[in-house]
This record gives C-alpha cells, sequence and structure tokens, in this order.
C-alpha cells in the first residue's frame, strides 16, 4: 500500500480550479464559515514525495522504493536520484564537507554522528583539524546512550543545510549521473 500512495503522491497534479471550487463550497457550507479558501500549495509530484522519503525510516523509504521498482522504474530511478540522506556525506567532495562543517552547530553534528557508519564518521573527522577531530570524538562518547529520535533529528538539521547551500550553488551533490570534466 505504502508503494502506492508513493506513486499517486508523485503523479499528483494540480487539482483543476472547478474541483477547487466544489470543494471549497462544500467545506464552506459545512463549516459554516470556518474554512479557508486553498493556498497554491505543492501537494504532489516527485519533489514532495522525495521530501517524505527523505524523512521516512529507512526501511519503509526502501520498501517503498522496491513497489515503484515495481510499478514505475523510471520514477523510482527519479526518486533515488533526487534523495539525499545523512550518510550519502561520503558522497560529497571534500570541500563541500568542510563548508558544511562551517554551517553546523557542533552539538547536532555529534548527535547526527552517533551509531552511524564509520564511513562517515571517517569523512566528518577527515575533514576537521587533528585538535577538532579529537574534540568532536571525545563530544560524542560524552553523549552516552541517546534517543534515536534526537539522533534523528539531528541528521534532519544537517541533510537541511545540505540542502540549502546546494540550492544557493554554494555545493554540488552528485546525483549518480552527474558527468564531470576536470
Amino acid at each position: 500500500m505504502q508503494g502506492d500512495v508513493a506513486h499517486r503522491i508523485a503523479m499528483m497534479d494540480r487539482p483543476s480550479n472547478d474541483v477547487v471550487r466544489h470543494v471549497e463550497d462544500v467545506l464552506e457550507h459545512r463549516l459554516a464559515g470556518l474554512s479557508e479558501a486553498p493556498g497554491d500549495s505543492v501537494t504532489g509530484g516527485v519533489q514532495p514525495l522525495v521530501d517524505i522519503l527523505n524523512r521516512a525510516d529507512p526501511t519503509s523509504g526502501a520498501a517503498i522504493l522496491e513497489s515503484l521498482d515495481n510499478t514505475d522504474p523510471e520514477l523510482a530511478d527519479e526518486i533515488r536520484r533526487r534523495m539525499f540522506v545523512f550518510s550519502d556525506i561520503v558522497k560529497l567532495d571534500d570541500r563541500a564537507v568542510q563548508l558544511l562543517l562551517r554551517e553546523i552547530d557542533t552539538k547536532d553534528l555529534a548527535m547526527a554522528l552517533k551509531g552511524t557508519a564509520d564511513s562517515v564518521r571517517q569523512k566528518v573527522l577527515g575533514n576537521l583539524s587533528e585538535r577538532a577531530a579529537t574534540n568532536l570524538t571525545e563530544e560524542i562518547g560524552f553523549l552516552g546512550p541517546v534517543r534515536l529520535r534526537d539522533v534523528e533529528d539531528a541528521r534532519d538539521r544537517i541533510v537541511k543545510v545540505i540542502r540549502s547551500l546546494e540550492e544557493g550553488d554554494q555545493i554540488v551533490v552528485s546525483r549518480g549521473s552527474d558527468e564531470f570534466i576536470e
């Protein structure tokens, strides 16, 4: 069912004006003036689905993508190209990681690195000075056991910074099909 819902979200277009007016009339009648006019917010398409999957737990995200592979492989590939999760930091070049490290809070970074793969931890620590890497490693150790939700929140904040840097053309996030010439 998750795959079906994901597919419908990705393929959803903007509703027609007639449909919006009809819904508005029904809501206005039933809620006796408490409804608001519909806004211009995006309700469907590929990017909202990517945003949902980036926030979903990895198991659910993988299941949804697997289901989409069966129903619409091209859509599944497009979604994979657009997705970026915290562990994808290893795909960033060193300059991008260094810029990211200047933009994020050390406490968020320590929390986000808690329980992460060694490759991610090494990518981050390798882009810090020896002293800063030692301090970060100590801070991670001082955290002790932490709630998974807190770790996920810290990772989400860092991914938002990465997206912001990418939107500002300050870093380039490799999407797999990107080609570079040196």
